[in-house]
């Protein structure tokens, strides 16, 4: 399990939600922030989502000690793992490229759904090609993305 103290090794701006997610915490923030302790040693994210509470937090340096984010999602997982490695980051930004060209065709969005409906799945496809799907159904249907067909236990990003 990687640690997430910053996503991108190096990056300094600050860092947002890549993802819109259904029953997000992103509009709560407000009424959440004065709820929260002033910092926190370690933050532990059961329901990341989108993460935009975590990235609110790390933003304004209230996690001390990094962050374990957790969701029962394994494909959202799965982006947040494959952005943290930078070596990862450049295909991903490719894929998703290729995905934008088409994302006014029917024929590919169909197509691209329906990959997680093979068996083999995870193995077929790599970790960036999965979470460039997982991206590119989100923007062209925020609902897809937490759409898992099977629930499994939640899987961690990070720990450390």
């Amino acid at each position: 399990m990687a640690h997430v103290g910053g996503l991108i090794p190096g990056l300094t701006a600050q860092a947002t939600p890549f993802l819109k997610w259904a029953g997000g915490k992103g509009q709560l923030l407000a009424q959440l922030e004065p709820l929260l302790p002033a910092s926190f040693r370690r933050y532990v994210e059961p329901f990341l989502g989108g993460g935009a509470l975590f990235f609110r937090l790390r933003n304004l340096g209230r996690i001390e000690h990094g962050a374990t984010l957790s969701d029962v999602n394994p494909e959202l997982i799965n982006c947040y793992r494959v952005l943290q490695d930078a070596e990862s980051v450049p295909e991903l930004l490719r894929l998703l490229r290729t995905h934008a060209r088409h994302r006014l065709s029917a024929e590919h969005y169909y197509s691209v759904r329906a990959w997680d409906r093979d068996p083999a799945f995870v193995q077929r496809f790599s970790p960036a090609e999965r979470a460039a799907r997982a991206i590119f159904l989100n923007h062209t249907c925020p609902q897809e993305v937490g759409r898992p067909e099977q629930r499994t236990a939640r899987e961690p990003v990070s720990s450390s």
